[in-house]
């Protein structure tokens, strides 16, 4: 080579690089930033938990109202906030109302014959709150699972940053907390009590940290269960639905001496602390600790096949 063939060699190697190097800044400023990709997680967790905690309050006034439907056949009674709002009393059943009542009784019982065994004694509040089927539609439409313990797993599997964890956690908060407020002031007391009641663990009956690990170990398996088990069923061209049966015992495992079942979900434990309907630290703390648990479980023995894209977050 000569030193003028060597030099055109040179010149080209670097117009190449540069040529690179500006594609990759191109690439680069073509992308958006972290503040709009930070903004479009927000926007997409806010609708994800609005949806989630609407359907799961009326799911859990429905439940209360098939319960006390259910009693109806053994008690010929129904609560107070029943005859408030339709015509009569409770001694003027005769004729037809009553049929009604007593078909709606076995409607009712047969109803909750295909839910947990815990929601008959309503100690079941993880099928309300955590139910799979509603979570999973939730995620068909926002990309995203409305719920912090498998927000949790998602950081451990590397598919969410830990700012974006961690910016995640007042969101949930605070939607909850807003839409309990907003659900107070328009309800009546009755349906208050229904809808936004406290959930009551026995604190301290059991030793604290029987009570802790029990929690984190059925909040670990919960999360494994609700991101591999409709994976498996879709592989193997079972109906997505089905896939509720297998959290039965889930949501039947007792988290307290009084063999109330874990709710899932620690925002609202802590909103209902804030709304001094009662709620447990050490409970919230231990549903965090067992989504991250769940999430190493996955990243050992169900990993991702290749790295999620932003879009899922």
């Amino acid at each position: 080579f000569n030193s003028q063939s060597m030099a055109t060699m040179i010149f080209n190697k670097s117009f190449v690089k540069n040529k690179k190097v500006r594609l990759e800044e191109k690439s680069n400023a073509e992308k958006p930033g972290w503040k709009k990709q930070m903004v479009s997680l927000w926007i997409r967790e806010i609708r994800g938990v609005y949806l989630w905690i609407c359907m799961a309050f009326a799911s859990r006034v429905l439940i209360h109202l098939l319960h006390d439907l259910a009693a109806y056949r053994d008690t010929n009674t129904m609560p107070e906030y029943f005859w408030r709002y339709t015509s009569g009393d409770n001694e003027e059943l005769t004729g037809i109302k009553q049929e009604m009542l007593e078909i709606g009784s076995v409607v009712s019982s047969w109803a909750l014959s295909f839910m947990p065994s815990k929601v008959l004694t309503l100690q079941s509040p993880g099928f309300i709150f955590a139910n799979p089927i509603l979570l999973l539609w939730i995620r068909d439409k926002t990309q995203m699972i409305p719920n912090i313990p498998t927000r949790a797993s998602d950081y451990v599997l590397g598919r969410i940053r830990l700012v974006e964890f961690v910016s995640l956690l007042p969101v949930h908060v605070i939607v909850t907390f807003l839409l309990s407020i907003f659900l107070r002031r328009v309800l009546a007391n009755d349906m208050i009590n229904i809808a936004l009641g406290g959930i009551q663990y026995a604190d301290g009956a059991n030793p604290w940290i029987v009570d802790f690990f029990g929690e984190v170990l059925i909040t670990a398996a919960y999360t494994v269960a609700l991101q591999v088990l409709p994976v498996l069923f879709q592989l193997n061209q079972l109906p997505r639905w089905c896939v509720v049966w297998l959290f039965f015992p889930i949501f039947n495992f007792s988290v307290d001496l009084n063999g109330m079942g874990s709710t899932f979900c620690p925002n609202i434990l802590l909103t209902f602390g804030l709304l001094r309907f009662g709620a447990s630290g050490m409970r919230i703390m231990s549903s965090m600790l067992g989504g991250m648990i769940g999430g190493k479980i996955m990243q050992v023995y169900f990993p991702d096949d290749k790295p999620v894209s932003a879009d899922y977050r």
